[in-house]
């Protein structure tokens, strides 16, 4: 369920992040579009079917990339269930093994797509929808502040 944005008009901040090495080209790209990032998790936290709470606190974003084919993305997901509440097995033969705890990760897919007998509640397609033009906004903005930093310091 990934949706791909394809942004035209970065050809110039592109040219000239071009001209940093690869490693300084990863942390400037990386921190770019965790900024977009964060704005997509707070419009879909702002948007996510509440009835405990635990689905809304998993959501968080990471940065993804592929610097040699020079491809550089956000993640919005679930962070997992173990990290998120710690539940493990204390008896039998899975003692110290994580469980769904909460169900979150196991179940969140339930909430956005919805099934057979229960209507989907989608929340990361419509915070994607709603905030595309302050997302890359934001992420033009740390693209430019990242370029002049790392300039300067070269």
């Amino acid at each position: 369920m990934a949706t791909q944005i394809k942004v035209e008009g970065f050809k110039e901040l592109r040219a000239r992040a071009a001209k940093l090495d690869a490693r300084l080209q990863k942390k400037v790209y990386g921190a770019a579009v965790r900024a977009g990032g964060k704005i997509l998790v707070d419009a879909a936290k702002e948007k996510v079917p509440v009835r405990t709470g635990s689905l809304r606190k998993s959501l968080v974003h990471r940065a993804s990339s592929k610097p040699s084919k020079g491809l550089f993305g956000v993640k919005v997901t679930i962070r997992g269930a173990l990290k998120a509440s710690g539940r493990v097995a204390h008896r039998g033969g899975n003692k110290g093994k994580p469980y769904y705890p909460d169900a979150v990760e196991r179940y969140y897919r339930f909430q956005e797509l919805g099934t057979k007998f229960h209507p989907a509640k989608p929340f990361l397609k419509p915070a994607l929808q709603g905030r595309s033009d302050a997302v890359l906004k934001a992420v033009r903005e740390a693209l430019e502040e990242g370029i002049e930093r790392q300039a300067k310091g070269l």
